[in-house]
């Protein structure tokens, strides 16, 4: 299934024409962002150089891997020097439909999140003007830039890049898509009655909801208060 979700990803999905089956046409785009093949591709040029990266090793696509669903595979994500972080990376698949990012919510939009990871210590550990000023020593990155953002290189024309190809990056076709589009036959008897138990009596669907099965809301599940406790109760003297 995964297969088949990612063969619909391609970097030239800037119109509502290419958008996967499953997914919503509308993507909010910022009107000083409009998205255009030759931004994209230098936001995928530069979300696979490690040159954004403090020790030229770790680029996004290190924690975000396509091969992995854009994902890292490991419990944490592990930065330049091997630092290691707090938390695993989030696949950067469909977060065109994002209401805020990072696993706190706590950047309002891609063109704020994608420059996150490339300060933080533990991830990328570069700052914003040693980035400028490796991309301005660049001849094709100038070229790249003008040809794009017609302009030279810049912290916000990185902004604008990175989060127009990760909006690009969109899976759908899926067989519960194809099976929701009138393909009784996408999906198993088993599968059938476990979408029924997910839309009714189970009520998963209160929350996971939408194209990307998510509400986009932060709950509190109590599994993290549980887990904390759990911690307390072993570290604390008797």
């Amino acid at each position: 299934m995964l297969a088949t979700c990612l063969a619909a990803v391609t970097t030239a999905q800037v119109s509502p024409a290419s958008v996967p089956l499953g997914l919503d046409e509308h993507v909010t785009v910022p009107e000083n962002n409009v998205m255009t093949p030759a931004k994209v591709q230098l936001g995928e040029r530069l979300f696979f150089d490690p040159l954004l990266s403090a020790d030229r090793r770790v680029s996004c696509a290190t924690c975000h891997d396509p091969a992995r669903a854009f994902t890292g595979g490991t419990r944490v994500a592990v930065g330049v020097w091997g630092r290691r972080g707090m938390r695993n990376a989030p696949t950067i698949l469909n977060r065109a439909y994002g209401k805020s990012f990072f696993w706190d919510g706590r950047a309002a939009t891609l063109e704020e999140q994608v420059l996150g990871p490339i300060q933080d210590r533990t991830e990328m550990g570069l700052s914003l003007a040693a980035l400028t000023d490796r991309l301005r020593k660049s001849d094709s990155y100038r070229a790249s830039f003008a040809r794009a953002l017609r302009q030279p290189p810049s912290v916000a024309g990185v902004a604008r890049a990175i989060a127009s190809y990760v909006r690009a990056q969109r899976a759908g076709d899926a067989p519960f898509d194809r099976y929701r589009a009138g393909d009784t036959d996408a999906l198993s008897e088993t599968a059938i009655r476990g979408l029924r138990l997910f839309r009714g009596r189970a009520d998963c669907s209160a929350c996971h909801s939408g194209p990307n099965f998510s509400d986009e809301e932060f709950h509190n599940t109590g599994v993290s208060c549980a887990r904390h406790a759990i911690v307390i109760a072993r570290s604390t003297p008797s």
